[in-house]
C-alpha cells in the first residue's frame, strides 16, 4: 500500500540522474521541465524522451510519485490535515491529493493514514517471533 519511487539506478546517464535529483530536490515547489532540460543541456523533447527511456516514467509522473511519497510520509508522521499536506508537497489542494490517492493507491489519504498507523502499531507490538513469521522467516 505504501508509495515509493526508486532512486535512478546505474542504467541512467549522468545528465538524467542529475535531472532526477534536481526534480527530487525541487519537488515541493513549482517544477519546470523546460528548466530541468536546459540544466541537462538538452532540448525539452530529447530530455523527455531520454528521461522516460532511462528512468521508466515521464518527468511529470516522476514528480507526481515523489509528491505522493512525501504525502504518504507526512500523513503517517504528522497530524496535519490533508489540505496542508497537499500544499506542502506541491499539490494544489486536499481534493487533488485525495483524487491522486484514489487513482494511484486506491484509498483516501485519511484511510491511508489510519491503515499505515495501525500497521506500524501492530509491528511495534509484535514479538521478534511474530515479526519473523510475518516476514516468512523461521529464526
Amino acid at each position: 500500500m505504501r508509495a515509493s519511487i526508486e532512486t535512478p539506478g546505474a542504467q541512467a546517464s549522468e545528465p538524467i540522474r542529475a535531472a532526477a535529483e534536481q526534480l527530487r530536490v525541487g519537488v515541493e515547489g513549482r517544477v519546470s521541465i523546460a528548466a530541468v532540460a536546459r540544466a541537462a543541456a538538452m532540448s525539452e523533447r530529447n530530455f523527455l524522451r531520454r528521461f522516460r527511456k532511462e528512468i521508466g516514467v515521464t518527468p511529470t509522473e516522476f514528480v507526481l510519485r515523489l509528491r505522493l511519497e512525501k504525502a504518504c510520509h507526512m500523513l503517517i508522521q504528522t497530524e496535519l490535515p490533508a489540505d496542508k499536506i497537499a500544499r506542502r508537497t506541491g499539490l494544489s489542494s486536499g481534493d487533488r491529493l485525495a483524487k491522486l490517492f484514489r487513482q494511484h493507491l486506491a484509498i483516501s489519504p485519511t484511510g491511508y493514514r489510519n491503515a499505515e498507523r495501525q500497521r506500524l502499531a501492530a509491528i511495534a507490538l509484535s514479538t521478534p517471533q511474530e515479526l519473523a513469521e510475518r516476514e516468512g522467516h523461521d529464526d
